[in-house]
């Protein structure tokens, strides 16, 4: 799926710039919009998730079980959760990044882990537990086990035109 949205752009791109580069006026925001879609038409080529990746979730909507977390997941055109609520922190200031671009998507942490979950907004809508939204800036977020003297996960959020939701997700054990 990621070669046909490359494949897409990239003729999209070359479209828009064969009809205005060989005329004799060319339109600066024109020629340059159309070398950013080519620029990310073969970025998908070269800089997409490996399939099966459990980190990313580009172009698809699936859901990341994570038992032993990454540095970092990302979001991108895509809906899908990651889900936390099985992590245990190994050592103080733990960080997980999670970068989340035009999509949705729901991050579960389960509240007995001691978080810290700082959010950095742009034109997005992030909810937390506490019923905050954050819709431009940042906004810090504690669960309510959270002590700065112990063990505890600090999780990061970018999230840039997305829709992100920070839910509390008990911790349930399969038998």
């Amino acid at each position: 799926m990621n070669y046909f949205y490359g494949i897409l752009l990239i003729i999209l791109g070359l479209l828009i710039l064969a009809r205005y580069v060989f005329q004799v006026k060319v339109p600066i925001f024109i020629v340059s919009t159309a070398i950013i879609i080519i620029i990310v038409g073969v970025s998908l080529f070269f800089h997409r998730p490996e399939p099966g990746s459990n980190r990313d979730i580009v172009f698809s909507n699936k859901t990341i079980q994570v038992t032993n977390p990454a540095e970092e997941y990302n979001l991108a055109f895509s809906g899908g959760t990651i889900d936390l609520s099985m992590v245990s922190p190994q050592y103080k200031g733990q960080k997980i990044k999670i970068n989340s671009l035009l999509s949705c998507g729901t991050i579960k942490i389960n509240p007995g882990t001691p978080a810290i979950i700082r959010i950095n907004s742009v034109l997005s809508v992030t909810q937390t537990p506490d019923n905050s939204s954050v819709y431009l800036g940042r906004y810090n977020y504690k669960t309510a086990s959270f002590k700065e003297n112990s063990n505890y996960l600090d999780i990061e959020i970018k999230n840039i035109f997305s829709k992100l939701k920070v839910d509390e997700a008990i911790k349930t054990k399969t038998p």
